[in-house]
């Protein structure tokens, strides 16, 4: 996607047409909600920011990258998953172990399977 992104990008930039992909991380549905499992559920507790993406987080930025406002980005792919891609705090904090734990995991918790 990045290869591609740049070469349409520089290939149509004369003709003033800009090419950006957006790339979301997990983006929280009802649908999505309702097939999660435990694993996955203590996985999104250590997201970065307090919740997980919504439809509207990338709508918002697909917005931005058509308008006016954006009229000087191009070739560029922008990730958009809350800051998950750019810091795994749980191993800068001492990988899996019980000093990395977020708040409200519990011992039984931490005795479950690794996810």
């Amino acid at each position: 996607m990045n290869t591609l992104t740049a070469s349409l990008a520089t290939q149509y930039g004369d003709e003033q047409i800009r090419c950006n992909a957006v790339a979301p991380g997990l983006i929280m549905t009802e649908r999505l909600l309702a097939k999660l499992d435990e694993c996955m559920q203590r996985h999104l507790r250590r997201h970065q920011l307090p919740r997980v993406g919504r439809p509207e987080d990338v709508a918002a930025l697909v917005a931005f990258l058509l308008s006016d406002d954006a009229a000087f980005i191009t070739g560029q792919v922008v990730c958009i998953d809350g800051g998950m891609l750019a810091h795994v705090r749980t191993y800068a904090n001492g990988g899996n172990s019980r000093a990395a734990r977020p708040a409200g995991d519990t011992a039984e918790a931490a005795a479950a399977p690794r996810c």
